[in-house]
């Protein structure tokens, strides 16, 4: 395996801006973990999500979309400790308020929502009546509580409450208390679905429901694709993948205005109404085929594809620039950052979770950099010498802000002359055979 070492600590100590820790997934090698397979209880795994609960933010669930008879849960209680027991899990009423689901999304009171990719569950075809549910993470509740598997005048089961106005959802993100927004595959716009204050486990009350439709934000779902969603930090713009369409948009939340009352055709709610005159674009229009997961952390948003099987970076504070992407296998969807910085992600075709890690060398004595000679280091003619005592096999030249702006592979001497009169003026740093870098200025 190539050694690399991170130019990240090196930018850092030269107080250069710019750089993610995250570009590191693009510009290094990756420790490619399968963490689970369909022997621990993975079934058509299609979306992920870390327990928003402080002692529990390693605590990963994998939500499984399973079959007819309703999803399920494998949950690993710390992803730092693979050793520890899986707990497989599931509802007994799953089979109505967890049938197909397409995306889970973990809330910071405890509870967390799925959606559901289905019409209804009714005997008459032409109903609606599905929509997202809301669950509580407690380790006495979900699965545990009132599983009486839908005997007559019992609880139904643990969920803690449900609305019925988006069949064939696709996404799904947290925005704050019980409020959470959904993407309606069966209507083709986004919806803020506010439960308010759920009716506890197995209860059957939602009459206290706000729901609010965003019909100028189009999407269209793909069979079998989920179109997840996630709400930036500052609670401003909700990122939205819209799989029919092939692209990314965003919705500014804090926009629009209150428009016509709508009629609840499956329940009765608090309130229902349309919002109009938002505020909406499209930031990712092109080189994308089925996407699906997403995710944002700091100024990246990572973006899967089922289809093309790869897992794109986009720079969102430089107009949204394609950085790169990770080959990972056709049948990606849900996508998460650990606090590790490790890259998560389940794959439905294969039915696995997989974890991503950039390699870095642990110590600088790993390598004998003084065996390196690059030069001249102020360069003026636009002529890179560089000698080794190994065989040169690949040498990388980044700039500034960590951008790759030059690579040559599959050299076979062990000095060799480059030709950098096309790059700019500027400090860049040399990477050979994926040693410690090496500055130039070009003058």
């Amino acid at each position: 395996m190539k050694k690399i070492y991170s130019i990240l600590s090196l930018l850092t100590a030269l107080n250069l801006m710019g750089q993610s820790y995250f570009d590191n997934f693009l510009d290094h090698e990756l420790k490619k973990e399968v963490l689970l397979n369909e022997e621990d209880g993975l079934d058509v795994p299609i979306d992920i999500d870390f327990v928003n609960r402080i002692g529990r933010t390693n605590e990963l669930w994998i939500l499984n979309q399973s079959n007819y008879n309703g999803g399920s849960f494998t949950i690993m209680p710390d992803v730092a400790d693979t050793t520890l027991e899986l707990i497989n899990i599931y509802d007994s009423h799953n089979g109505h308020f967890m049938i197909y689901p397409s995306a889970v999304a973990m809330g910071e009171n405890g509870n967390f929502a799925t959606v559901q990719y289905v019409k209804n569950t009714a005997a008459d075809a032409t109903s609606t009546f599905m929509g997202p549910s809301l669950w509580s993470a407690g380790e006495d509740t979900f699965g545990v509580i009132n599983q009486s598997d839908w005997a007559s005048n019992e609880p139904l089961g643990s969920h803690m409450d449900m609305l019925h106005q988006s069949p064939f959802s696709t996404g799904l993100a947290y925005e704050e208390a019980n409020v959470y927004w959904v993407n309606d595959g069966w209507n083709g716009n986004i919806v803020r679905y506010d439960f308010a204050d759920d009716h506890g486990p197995g209860g059957e009350y939602h009459a206290d429901g706000i729901l609010a439709r965003y019909p100028e934000v189009e999407t269209e779902r793909v069979d079998d694709v989920a179109s997840h969603m996630i709400l930036d930090e500052g609670k401003k713009w909700l990122y939205i993948v819209d799989s029919g369409n092939k692209r990314v948009i965003r919705l500014d939340i804090t926009s629009g205005e209150r428009g016509n009352t709508l009629s609840a055709p499956n329940e009765s709610l608090a309130d229902y109404y349309e919002m109009t005159n938002t505020t909406s674009e499209e930031i990712i229009s092109e080189g994308l085929d089925q996407p699906a997961g997403i995710e944002l952390v700091d100024n990246r948003l990572f973006v899967s594809d089922k289809a093309l099987g790869k897992i794109f970076m986009y720079d969102i504070d430089n107009n949204f620039e394609l950085l790169g992407e990770i080959v990972v296998g056709e049948g990606v969807q849900g996508i998460k950052i650990g606090l590790d910085k490790s890259l998560y992600y389940v794959n439905s075709d294969d039915e696995t979770l997989t974890r991503l890690t950039p390699i870095f060398l642990s110590s600088v004595d790993e390598y004998n950099e003084s065996k390196l000679v690059i030069y001249p280091s102020l360069n003026t003619n636009g002529i890179l010498n560089i000698s080794y005592d190994k065989i040169i096999e690949e040498v990388v030249i980044y700039d500034v802000l960590g951008k790759r702006v030059m690579s040559i592979e599959d050299l076979s001497n062990m000095s060799i002359t480059l030709e950098v009169s096309e790059l700019n003026q500027g400090i860049y740093f040399v990477q050979v055979n994926g040693v410690k870098p090496k500055r130039i200025q070009i003058l």
